[in-house]
């Protein structure tokens, strides 16, 4: 009976396991030990792999819809439904000082209402039947390690590259704490993994 007892109960944990790698998206070996042997959220894994992650090259981030997994900081295991679209910006017409000037544009999109998979098999079509969903394209700002969007003064999302994965922190502005608490805070993380980037 112990054993029998025993035995339903690796069979339990094994069943929600799986399930929660599916509905978590993709999860290298790498991140799942790291979650596992240090006892870390995906949303604390994924903070460490914005750490060391690096600037992406923009020119592997057109042309594709990426599909991803967003955990907030206050729900750090439930993961919701992300989308990044990154895009060269369309210029009104300046005449010839605009020929050689490049610049990029890109959206943050999330349907919390759908399942986390919701972008898994999405492309770029899919964005003109999203017009209903507020979003918007947010001129990009290139920094030294990272790109970063910004809807206002008080919110930014900043993107890195980290392996195979797009990793985009979104961050709000302190408010009202002084000097010593100036700078944002990190309230949402995401990951993202079309596999066009790596080839």
């Amino acid at each position: 009976m112990k054993r029998l007892f025993t035995t339903a109960i690796l069979v339990g944990f094994s069943a929600v396991s799986f399930a929660n790698v599916e509905v978590n998206g993709p999860l290298d070996k790498k991140m799942f030990n790291k979650e596992v042997n240090e006892n870390k959220s995906y949303y604390e894994t994924l903070g460490d792999m914005f750490q060391v992650g690096s600037k992406p090259e923009a020119s592997k981030l057109i042309g594709v819809l990426w599909s991803g997994r967003c955990f907030l900081k206050d729900e750090p295991y439930k993961p919701t439904n992300g989308a990044y679209h990154f895009r060269k910006k369309r210029y009104e017409d300046v005449g010839p000082l605009g020929n050689n000037a490049i610049s990029y544009e890109a959206a943050s999109i999330w349907r919390r209402s759908e399942a986390p998979n919701y972008f898994d098999d999405k492309d770029l079509s899919v964005l003109k039947s999203l017009k209903f969903v507020k979003f918007d394209y947010l001129k990009v700002n290139s920094n030294r390690d990272s790109f970063e969007i910004a809807p206002n003064e008080k919110v930014k999302s900043s993107l890195r590259v980290s392996g195979k994965y797009l990793i985009e922190e979104l961050s709000i502005l302190k408010e009202d704490v002084g000097p010593l608490g100036e700078g944002y805070q990190v309230w949402g993380r995401c990951y993202y993994f079309i596999p066009e980037y790596a080839r």
